[in-house]
Formats: C-alpha cells, sequence, structure tokens
C-alpha cells in the first residue's frame, strides 16, 4: 500500500516542464521547432547511445535491486532514531549536497529547531566544509556522547572528510574510551581506500557506495538513504519515485521525455550564447536543490577535451538563485544584462502551509492591497512576473513545475472514493495540522482488503506511511468497512466518550454511502479531540 503503487498518486505528482518562453513564437532569437527537429535523429541516437551504455552508469540502476540494502538501512537508522540526539554528516560534495538538498526539500524547515517530539528523531548536521570555526562551533553544541557520526567517502582520501573524522575521532575517544567505535558508521567503497581500512581494523558499521556511482549520483544509495531513513523520509518511497521518474524518461522521443527535452534545449541555448544556466526555484525547500543542481552540471558538463581527445574547455557554467530573495539581488542582470543566460525557474503547485495576509494598515492604500491575500499568493504573482520580466527582455527561460514538495501527503484516495473538492478541503485540514498541532492526521482509501482485516490494513498502512504515536489514521474500504488506526499515545489519551463520538461522526455518512462527509466528519471530529488534549502540543 505504499503510494507510489497507487497510480492516481503517481498521476497527481508529476511535473510539468513549460517550454515555451525558450521558442522563437515567445522570444526573439528563441529556438525554432524546426531546429529541434533537424537534430531529431541525432537526439535520438544519443538516447540509444545513453541506453547501450546504462550497464556502466551504474547510478541508473540504484532506484532498483537494493531491496536488502534498504532493510538494512531502516535497521540501522530506528537504533540511531532510538538512541542518539544528533546526527553528524562528515563528507563533502556529492556527499553532502544530495542529503542536504534532499532533508531541506521533504522536512520541516527548521527540523532541527523543532522538539525531539514534532521530530521524532535526532538532530541533523551536515558538515560540509572545513573552517576551522565550523568544526568547533559543531561541537560546541552536540553532546557526543549521544551524536552519532556518519563519515562518508568512497575513496577514503578526500582530505577534508578524513580531517573531520579524525578530530571526531579524537574527541570521541577522550569521552568515551574504547566505546567511541559505536558512534561512528563508514559509508565508502567495499574492498579498496582508507576508510575501509579503517572500518575494518576497528569494527565499524559500514555501507558501501556501489561500484561505478560517483559522488555527485550517490544520492539513491546509502550515501543519502542513510541521513533520510535517520530523518524519517520512507526512504522506499523516495527509490519508488525516482524509479518512477526513471520509466517516465525511457523513450527516446525527446517531445514525450522531459530529461531529453530539456538536455536538447540547453544544447541549443548553447549554441546560441547561452553559456550560463541559472537555477531560481521559488521555494525555500527547494534552495539545496539548486546547490546540488550546481555540482551536478558542472562536474558533469564541465571537459578539457572531446571525446576523440581534442580541446574543448566546454561546459555550460551553472548559477544557483532564490526567488524572491534574488529578485532584489539578480534579476536586473538578467533582464538586462548580456543574452548569456538560459533561466530554469522551479515553481510549486501547493506549498506546504498556507498563510494569510492580515488586514492591519487599511488607510495606506500600498500596503492594504495585500491584505486578504496569501503569501501563497504572493509568492506566485512574483515568480509570473518575474518569468515575464524574464521573457519580454528576450532572454530565454524555462518553467519546471512541481505539483508540491511535500513528503507526508497523509491523503491516498486509491479506490476513487472522494470528491476533489473534499481533497482539497483535507489537504487544507493538513496544512492547518501542521500549524497547530505536534500531529498528523491520515485518510485512505482502497477498493479491497482481501485476506485482511480492516483493522490489520489500516496497521500496515500506518506503519508504511510511517505514523508516529500522536498520529491517526482512517482507512475507507469500498464496500467492506472503515477503521480508525491511533498511534500509542492516542489510545491511551482518548476517552470512551471522544471514542464514541468519533465512531458516530464516521459511520453515519459512510454506512450511508456518503464517503465525503465520512472522511471530512473524521478529520472535524480529531480536531476536536488534539484540541482538548495536550497530546497535539497545541501550537497556539
Amino acid at each position: 500500500m505504499k503510494r507510489f503503487a497507487c497510480e492516481a498518486f503517481k498521476k497527481e505528482m508529476r511535473l510539468r516542464v513549460d517550454f515555451n518562453n525558450m521558442m522563437s513564437g515567445f522570444v526573439k532569437g528563441g529556438i525554432t521547432p524546426e531546429e529541434l527537429e533537424a537534430n531529431a535523429a541525432a537526439y535520438e541516437a544519443a538516447a540509444r547511445a545513453m541506453d547501450e551504455k546504462r550497464g556502466s552508469m551504474k547510478w541508473r540502476e540504484l532506484p532498483f535491486n537494493q531491496d536488502e540494502v534498504v532493510k538494512a538501512i531502516n535497521v540501522k537508522a530506528k537504533d540511531i532514531r532510538d538512541n542518539f540526539d544528533d546526527f553528524v554528516v562528515l563528507g563533502i560534495g556529492g556527499s553532502a549536497l544530495g542529503p542536504i538538498a534532499v532533508h531541506q526539500a521533504l522536512c520541516h524547515l527548521r527540523y532541527n529547531d523543532l522538539p525531539r517530539e514534532r521530530r521524532g528523531g535526532p538532530r541533523l548536521f551536515i558538515e560540509d566544509n572545513i573552517d576551522p570555526e565550523r568544526m568547533e562551533s559543531l561541537f560546541e553544541v552536540i553532546d557526543v556522547e549521544r551524536t552519532m557520526f556518519n563519515v562518508i567517502t568512497k575513496s577514503g582520501s578526500t582530505s577534508e572528510t578524513m580531517a573531520q573524522l579524525l578530530l571526531a575521532t579524537n574527541i570521541l575517544r577522550e569521552k568515551l574510551g574504547d566505546s567511541w567505535t559505536e558512534h561512528i558508521v563508514a559509508t565508502t567503497d567495499h574492498s579498496k581506500g582508507n576508510l575501509i581500512k579503517i572500518s575494518k581494523e576497528f569494527g565499524l558499521d559500514t555501507f558501501y557506495v556501489p561500484d561505478g556511482v560517483g559522488g555527485r549520483f550517490s544520492e539513491l544509495c546509502p550515501v543519502g538513504l542513510l541521513a533520510a531513513a535517520v530523518c524519517g523520509i520512507d526512504i522506499e518511497e523516495l527509490l519508488a519515485g525516482a524509479a518512477y521518474m526513471d520509466e517516465l524518461c525511457r523513450t527516446h522521443d525527446i517531445w514525450h521525455n522531459p530529461a531529453y527535452m530539456m538536455a536538447a534545449l540547453q544544447m541549443k541555448a548553447v549554441e546560441k550564447g547561452c553559456n550560463i544556466n541559472v537555477m531560481m526555484p521559488y521555494a525555500d525547500s527547494l534552495k539545496y536543490m539548486a546547490d546540488w543542481f550546481a555540482q551536478l552540471w558542472a562536474e558533469s558538463l564541465g571537459k578539457a577535451v572531446h571525446t576523440d581527445g581534442s580541446a574543448a574547455h566546454t561546459g555550460q557554467t551553472p548559477v544557483k538563485s532564490l526567488g524572491v530573495t534574488d529578485q532584489h539581488s539578480q534579476v536586473q542582470l538578467y533582464t538586462e544584462g548580456p543574452f548569456d543566460k538560459v533561466i530554469t525557474f522551479i515553481g510549486v503547485d501547493k506549498y506546504r502551509s498556507t498563510v494569510e495576509i492580515p488586514h492591519a494598515y487599511d488607510n495606506i492604500p500600498d500596503v492594504a492591497f495585500l491584505s486578504g491575500h496569501t503569501f501563497n499568493e504572493l509568492i506566485k504573482c512574483e515568480q509570473f512576473a518575474t518569468e515575464y520580466a524574464v521573457q519580454k527582455s528576450g532572454h530565454m527561460n524555462c518553467t519546471v513545475t512541481l505539483p508540491e514538495v511535500k513528503y507526508h501527503q497523509w491523503i491516498c484516495d486509491e479506490a476513487g472514493m472522494l470528491s476533489e473538492k473534499t481533497k482539497d478541503e483535507i489537504r487544507q485540514y493538513n496544512s492547518d495540522w501542521d500549524s497547530r498541532y505536534y500531529a498528523a492526521v491520515a485518510v485512505a482509501t482502497v477498493d479491497s482488503i482481501t485476506g485482511w482485516t480492516p483493522e490489520k490494513a489500516a496497521e500496515k498502512l500506518g506503519a508504511d506511511w510511517g505514523l508516529g504515536e500522536n498520529d491517526m489514521l482512517l482507512l475507507l474500504v469500498r464496500n467492506g468497512d472503515y477503521y480508525v488506526n491511533c498511534g500509542g499515545k492516542v489510545r491511551a489519551a482518548m476517552t470512551d466518550t471522544q471514542q464514541m463520538k468519533l465512531k458516530q461522526a464516521i459511520e453515519t455518512p459512510y454506512y450511508n454511502g456518503d464517503f465525503d462527509g465520512a472522511a471530512l466528519a473524521f478529520y472535524r471530529q480529531a480536531d476536536v479531540f488534539y484540541g482538548q488534549t495536550p497530546l497535539g502540543g497545541s501550537k497556539r
């Protein structure tokens, strides 16, 4: 019952690519459809060559065939979550940028500042530099006796990372004596390099970077998966999403393959003098995706020689930017400067939260016009305005839009029992939940649970979704029954009267075939319950 086993969910989560503003019909000097079609044979040949090389590009296989590795990571992650207050990643480059980007995208923006019961696990520190002040300050804010260190270097010869390991090892030995080894897990090559030698000598817990997986492509192996799992991210779902994207990018037809189309557009842009590619996400949660992109782009495309050995010194320069922040620092250059840049905007349909702009200064027209709207509307308007300004100035740009950047959707209507209006209301409930309570409430629908009782099916789904002690899940079965799965602390706190009211609220509409009403009644009654008990940890 993973969400990526649900076709409706997969469809909902597909991203959109709008490259109109790369084309000649929208931007003077842009790319013509004829230019793309003229090179169609070359693009297809390149795509076929990529397929032929797939066996040597081991990173492309990371979404698949890692079942045993994932099991081992989840076991270790649970141990860390249960027994440590802090988790420190020692690494640089791909060992850090991928984990940072995924954590920022899928976890709370202020994850480390949340109370332990809200995080459900240790704080995360990813030390991707060797500034001496940075290293000293780290050990001033962590208790090494309650900290697990994950040192990541495939070669074991990365000077920065090994220097960090030496420092951590020395401090751990001073504090813990012989038990210091219980506070370090290594991620490295399985057979060669300095770190594997150290791991074997001292018996460190060790995960391995697969052969043929370079640092910048290593996020979906133990390099990134362990940190993600420690922070409560379902790494099976992460890999399932990557596998689905791989499926969508298998066709050789650039008009139906977003990856190949983006590659073709950037190639044409370079031919037209655009040697700079700016990535500008309009979401703080995606800020570090731009950092990771810069590494992927620079290290993959910056080449001194061609494949035939002749001099090349080529590569499009990546630039990271952030909307709306950099509208006030960079966009003038993008609109009025040289025609040497392509701007790739990253947009989001639904943000994790909805925040209203209140009324306060209605006597000042230049301020009052904002009141009654939301920050969500404002950031989207500013993104649209920037796209328009860049397009009007004649600079090529494109937009990639994500439906949502949120790990916990808490809704999967596999059976199609809920209306879109109801699902929107549920999404709003969940947004409100995130701002009001330290708890999550979820709903799922299925056509059948053959071989399962509703109770067991709901328990299994709750476990798959990572529901915690403070959380609740409603499972609705078509032509069957329903069940409310409550976390342990919810069961302990809920009175008989509260339980009866919850049951009555759901049953009347459910058994009358009003599934929308049943789901919404569940959320309304859950809201009453959390409001009546300190269990939810009200933020208000």
